[in-house]
């Protein structure tokens, strides 16, 4: 007999067993942008709800922006990251996507480029002030927070 667990990667929604609870519980946090904090050990399906819930918000029309610190070398590139994904999924048509940025993120010196070709959005940031990694990274968060505000998302 096949082993009923399988360990090293996210199962799919259909998968989850016995989370019901728990996956209420995100789904309406996400779509409440609300602030949550999964602890547990390793393995016990922490990604795989997230990964659940966030397809069940989206389904609802929430916009969900899912990213990976661990593969980011710098917070400075994780915050890079958000702005891009923020503003690609955020800001509407290219055409007003450089007036919103510059609105939002106006104080963080935001640089996004848009390639045409693969539709990619890429975002660098040079702040006004030199703030620390942490502090870019919130003011990054906070602009996101007011660029969904204004998209009513």
């Amino acid at each position: 007999m096949t082993p009923p667990f399988e360990f090293g990667r996210e199962v799919t929604p259909d998968e989850l067993v016995d989370r019901r609870d728990e996956l209420a519980t995100v789904a309406q946090t996400l779509a409440g942008a609300g602030r949550l904090f999964l602890i547990g050990p390793r393995r016990y399906g922490k990604t795989s709800l997230l990964r659940a819930a966030a397809a069940a918000a989206e389904a609802a029309g929430v916009t969900v922006l899912r990213h990976d610190a661990e593969a980011y070398p710098t917070l400075t590139r994780l915050a890079e990251a958000l702005l891009a994904d923020a503003t690609r999924r955020l800001s509407g048509p290219v055409e007003t996507l450089g007036r919103k940025v510059r609105e939002v993120f106006g104080a963080l010196r935001p640089e996004v480029s848009f390639d045409p070709l693969t539709s990619a959005l890429t975002a660098s940031l040079s702040a006004a002030r030199s703030p620390s990694e942490p502090e870019l990274l919130v003011d990054v968060l906070a602009g996101i927070d007011r660029l969904a505000a204004s998209a009513d998302r």
